[in-house]
């Protein structure tokens, strides 16, 4: 495989993953917000969260807006970027194996 190959790849894996933080939806996941779950427990709190098809900016309750994300004040969680960025590269090398494969 040619470096220019996997390297327009890589910048195109991060386009998209960018492009991606786009697609906002609400997620379950569990939180210890005291004043939303019982007996100060660990509950399911529907969060917002962006990026596809692994969240990776997801809403952080009671510090920052909700409804609303931004880089500096939610929660940015590194392994799901670069798992987005890994699965867009993965397609993009598979694409360009098979344009090379065709022609």
């Amino acid at each position: 495989m040619r470096y220019k190959t996997f390297g327009a790849c890589l910048l195109i894996a991060i386009a998209l993953t960018y492009i991606s933080s786009f697609c906002q939806r609400q997620n379950v996941m569990v939180r210890n917000a005291v004043d939303r779950c019982p007996n100060a427990q660990p509950c399911a709190i529907a969060v917002l969260g962006a990026g596809f098809p692994l969240p990776y900016l997801v809403d952080k309750l009671g510090i920052s807006v909700e409804g609303k994300l931004a880089l500096g004040e939610d929660e940015f969680r590194g392994g799901a970027f670069v798992g987005d960025v890994v699965i867009y590269l993965g397609l993009g090398l598979l694409v360009s194996r098979f344009v090379a494969a065709r022609k």
